[in-house]
């Protein structure tokens, strides 16, 4: 799993815990980040497959939030993986919706 919050994108894993999401990775550098998001806080679900919205050349699931910044998902197994993740976090969220 790749993720993304502003320019730094982590390698970890993605865990549903209850109402929320939990993002932890290492980047490049060597740097530990997590990240939980309220799955209340998510404005909507979307898969791009742009070139420019990529990470590392994947397809990403697209999480923009009530408040502050997207955050961007990749699966290292593939887009049958993000579908998931992207109808799970649907499932879980009456405000959200999938797209792409």
């Amino acid at each position: 799993m790749l993720w993304s919050r502003s320019d730094a994108v982590y390698a970890g894993k993605a865990v549903l815990e209850g109402r929320s999401l939990l993002l932890t990775g290492v980047d490049r550098r060597g740097h530990e980040a997590r990240e939980r998001l309220q799955l209340g806080d998510l404005a909507e679900v979307r898969i791009v497959r742009g070139a420019h919205e990529r990470l590392e050349g994947r397809p990403v699931l697209v999480l923009p939030m009530l408040h502050g910044p997207s955050i961007r998902v990749a699966c290292l197994d593939g887009g049958g993986t993000l579908l998931e993740l992207g109808e799970r976090l649907t499932g879980m969220n009456k405000n959200a919706s999938v797209g792409g």
